[in-house]
């Protein structure tokens, strides 16, 4: 198996591997922190949606920096996790759903906690500009995109 087959499998494993996590914590009333909370991230599947774009759109620069890109798509990935945290609060709490609000982490603690991943995150693109615009771009839309559609700010501004 080559090493882009490797990674995609496992980025594919990760996310139902992240789902039955989370449900196992909304069945038994676990209160995860938000560090472990934030590291179960995956269950969004959004970096294994970036790897798979990258796969299959990417320049040979991407493909033989896949590792990297990954690294930075996590980072990226634990920032929607929490917007996606914060749009869905009402919705989670009215179906018993799991949400990081509702386990105790104040909603200043989740901006705060996506402010510093939203400076962490355009360190990380920095690099990847150099050698792909493209991607580098793609990653930081990602973060904006995301952030309107759901109608809470963006990087850099407070939810």
């Amino acid at each position: 198996m080559g090493v882009v087959a490797h990674g995609w499998r496992d980025q594919l494993a990760r996310m139902p591997a992240g789902m039955a996590r989370a449900w196992v914590w909304r069945d038994t009333q676990a209160a995860p922190t938000l560090a472990r909370y934030l590291d179960n991230a995956d269950s969004r599947g959004s970096c294994f949606a970036d790897l798979s774009h990258w796969i299959y759109t990417g320049d040979a620069w991407v493909k033989a920096h896949l590792e990297q890109l990954r690294a930075v798509s996590r980072q990226v990935q634990r920032y929607l996790h929490l917007l996606g945290e914060l749009a869905s609060y009402r919705r989670d709490m009215s179906w018993g759903d799991l949400n990081i609000l509702g386990l105790g982490v104040s909603r200043a603690e989740v901006t705060d906690a996506m402010a510093a991943l939203a400076r962490e995150v355009a360190q990380l693109i920095e690099p990847v500009r150099e050698h792909s615009p493209r991607t580098a771009a793609y990653l930081g839309r990602r973060l904006g995109f995301q952030a309107g559609f759901n109608g809470i700010a963006g990087p850099g501004h407070t939810a």
